[in-house]
């Protein structure tokens, strides 16, 4: 038994202007018009500016969790030369795809430094440092930092937050990055 199939079934769909038939010969509605903003977007620098401070910030949003206490001087020496790794991919990535944002270099290499460094009086050369590049530094996110480094003593970690009590400067332009992150 054959099904009777009639010509007029496989006939073509009668066009519509805006309609486009589909395989089964159907008309498909016409796809939606997509508008432009009024506003053009971002030239391509200030998107990967973005990128770049987004990046860099969320590394630091992860080392300043508090759940990693490194107590010996070499496990702290391997976190500064992952956190240094880390950077100069970040940076290099960046950088090749466009980003002006020179001010975030010094972001992570200078918080490896921070706890590669084992000399109380070093570590507050370099947060004194750090805070000119960085004003938005507070005292909270140095002491999630200092938390990596388990082997400094309470009144190690106060001497050296004290360090931020003391106006040392900016370098300019200053942008936020530390007051994008919260701690605590």
């Amino acid at each position: 038994m054959h099904a009777h199939v009639s010509r007029s079934c496989l006939a073509p769909a009668p066009r519509t202007p805006g309609f486009k038939a589909s395989r089964a010969g159907r008309e498909l509605p016409p796809p939606p018009t997509v508008r432009a903003h009024s506003a053009s977007p971002p030239p391509p620098q200030e998107l990967m500016e973005a990128v770049h401070l987004h990046l860099v910030k969320e590394y630091i949003v992860r080392l300043s969790k508090r759940s990693l206490v490194l107590k010996t001087s070499e496990q702290q020496q391997q976190l500064a030369g992952h956190i240094q790794a880390s950077a100069d991919l970040i940076q290099r990535f960046c950088t090749q795809n466009g980003s002006p944002a020179a001010w975030l270099h010094h972001a992570l290499p200078k918080l490896a430094e921070i706890i590669r460094l084992q000399d109380p009086s070093a570590i507050k050369i370099e947060v004194a440092t750090y805070a000119t590049w960085y004003p938005d530094f507070s005292k909270g996110h140095l002491s999630a930092i200092l938390a990596i480094k388990g082997n400094l003593s309470s009144s190690e970690v106060k001497s050296i937050r004290s360090i931020l009590d003391v106006s040392t400067g900016t370098h300019e332009p200053f942008k936020s990055l530390f007051s994008l992150i919260k701690v605590g």
